[in-house]
């Protein structure tokens, strides 16, 4: 049972010490004219032999301020440059999305959704192949 229980926490330990948050908050306006508006994070300190087959990206949590989420098409955009729709044209007139964050794991679908959007929603697009 020692053993075991070691193995174990040895494993949720290396688990642990692998996930890795990056964060972009600077932001910037939303324009109204129809233009895309881009925020880069940066990624860095990952490993050079990253297994993708076991790394992955669990969830995505956005703030942001806006008057008019059916104005909105909130994209993501991985390092080979596959692009994955987080949210698009959802919500209506209703305003903002306070801590949404984006999840496979999630039930409820960000199209069901009401403004202003808050806790876990299902993308548009799905983050298991965000790696790919």
């Amino acid at each position: 049972m020692k053993k075991s229980t070691l193995l174990f926490s040895a494993l949720l330990l290396f688990a642990t010490l692998n996930a890795q948050t990056f964060t972009n908050t600077t932001g910037g306006a939303i324009p109204d004219n129809n233009t895309y508006a881009n925020y880069p994070i940066a990624v860095s300190g990952l490993t050079t032999n990253l297994n993708t087959s076991t790394f992955g990206l669990a969830y995505v949590t956005i703030n942001l301020t806006h008057t008019n989420d059916g104005d909105l098409r909130i994209k993501l955009q991985n390092p080979q440059g596959t692009i994955y729709v987080l949210t698009s044209y959802f919500g209506a007139t209703g305003d903002n999305y306070t801590n949404t964050s984006f999840a496979d794991s999630s039930s409820r679908m960000v199209s069901t959704g009401i403004a202003p959007f808050l806790g876990f929603y299902k993308s548009v697009d799905p983050l298991a192949n965000f790696n790919s």
